[in-house]
């Protein structure tokens, strides 16, 4: 039984082939087969701040072990990735992290794309999860007083 901890929770695909020695010690191939361990299907969620500054990003279903960290990659669709920041999230609990994208990073409204990352023991990142979300522009919310 192939078992990933041996591989140091190196997802990926496996090959793996036989050989036999016969009695003179001569090596021969029997047969072969691939074996690919997959990364958990994940589950990442944004929510805005009540003033819309702060996104939290949340990332659900994290394998618990043979990840190193959890890195996402964050930018707005305005003028390619000309923003993107990288963010290192915060484990909160098993299988659970989260980072928190302050906008004024990006400076500007619109679509956002992030992608999270797990980055394994040999320091191998492999991509986990992405999503979309939308920064609304101040600009465009409407203003009413009031006199008191």
């Amino acid at each position: 039984m192939l078992r990933l901890e041996n591989h140091k929770y190196n997802y990926g695909k496996y090959y793996v082939d036989v050989y036999a020695r016969d009695i003179t010690g001569k090596k021969h191939y029997i047969g072969g087969t691939t074996c690919t361990f997959a990364l958990p299907e994940a589950k990442m969620t944004v929510e805005a701040d009540s003033v819309q500054k702060n996104y939290s990003v949340k990332i659900e279903n994290v394998p618990a072990t043979g990840v190193k960290e959890v890195r996402v990659a964050v930018w707005s669709q305005k003028d390619g990735q000309n923003d993107l920041l990288w963010y290192t999230a915060t484990k909160k609990s098993q299988g659970v992290y989260f980072v928190n994208v302050p906008v004024s990073n990006h400076k500007t409204a619109g679509l956002y794309y992030a992608d999270a990352y797990v980055v394994g023991s040999n320091q191998e990142k492999k991509f986990f999860a992405g999503t979309r979300f939308q920064v609304d522009d101040i600009s465009q919310a409407s203003v009413q007083i009031e006199q008191l």
